[in-house]
């Protein structure tokens, strides 16, 4: 019990000095961190100062040692991260597209650190019945809220979509019938229905969106200086470069082998 409260007047600490401090005066970066496993991992527990394992935490621990500059996490649904982030409240969020960094007109590192591919699941009965874009219509797609997909069908209007915080309750809804398709990236979504133990209910669709997903590390307006930029894109280049992150990820993904 008290080192789940001491966890919690941590947690509350960072969160105060985020929102409280201006940004040019910060001594260290608070990072945005929503439920994205294998990438981000919530703990079920309050029992570790960063409630959070995974990729991207790694990742930032090893960005902070390489660079020199102290990286903090805090937890956040992804809609309400980007929104602080872009408002200069948080300082940098990991798992970001260049589209939520158009959007949001955020910054963002130069190398991306990680590749996905966006794919559609289902049951598998409809599975195979998925085979063209078309064939999207008129079924209700679960997605998570603050999500970019593909151009096409974020902005398509003709598609019935269902929002949800984060991707943990995707299988679910699909399971309960509040969706009937779901979409994801399969470098999360596969991890996760691995680990639920739902990949014979759960699999991937015939129809494939050919879409490519890089992973960066975005920042928040005025959140770092040319020197603090220019140490961070250092680090992460080396990191990607000596193969430190495709060795660290590969362990997350591909946990039995």
């Amino acid at each position: 019990m008290q080192r789940r409260l001491a966890a919690w007047r941590n947690w509350l600490f960072c969160l105060l000095v985020a929102y409280l401090l201006p940004v040019q005066a910060r001594d260290a970066l608070f990072a945005a961190m929503y439920d994205a496993p294998p990438f981000i991992i919530a703990r079920s527990t309050l029992t570790s100062e960063s409630d959070v394992e995974g990729i991207d935490w790694e990742l930032l621990q090893e960005l902070a040692a390489r660079s020199g500059i102290d990286i903090y996490p805090l937890r956040y649904p992804l809609g309400r991260a980007l929104k602080d982030i872009s408002q200069g409240k948080m300082d940098i969020i990991t798992g970001m597209t260049l589209e939520m960094a158009n959007q949001y007109q955020l910054g963002h590192l130069d190398t991306p650190y990680y590749q996905c591919h966006v794919r559609f699941y289902a049951r598998p009965e409809l599975a195979q019945r998925i085979v063209r874009y078309e064939d999207l219509f008129n079924r209700t797609i679960g997605y998570v809220r603050g999500a970019d997909y593909f151009p096409t069908f974020d902005q398509d209007r003709r598609l019935k979509k269902s929002a949800v915080g984060n991707i943990h309750q995707l299988p679910g809804k699909l399971l309960r019938q509040y969706s009937q398709i779901i979409v994801a990236q399969d470098c999360q979504m596969d991890y996760l229905l691995s680990q639920l133990g739902l990949q014979q209910q759960i699999v991937v669709t015939r129809y494939d969106p050919q879409q490519t997903v890089n992973l960066y590390i975005g920042y928040a307006p005025k959140a770092l200086d040319s020197q603090d930029l220019a140490r961070l894109n250092r680090a992460l280049q080396q990191l990607v470069a000596d193969g430190w992150l495709q060795h660290m990820a590969y362990d997350y993904i591909h946990p039995q082998e």
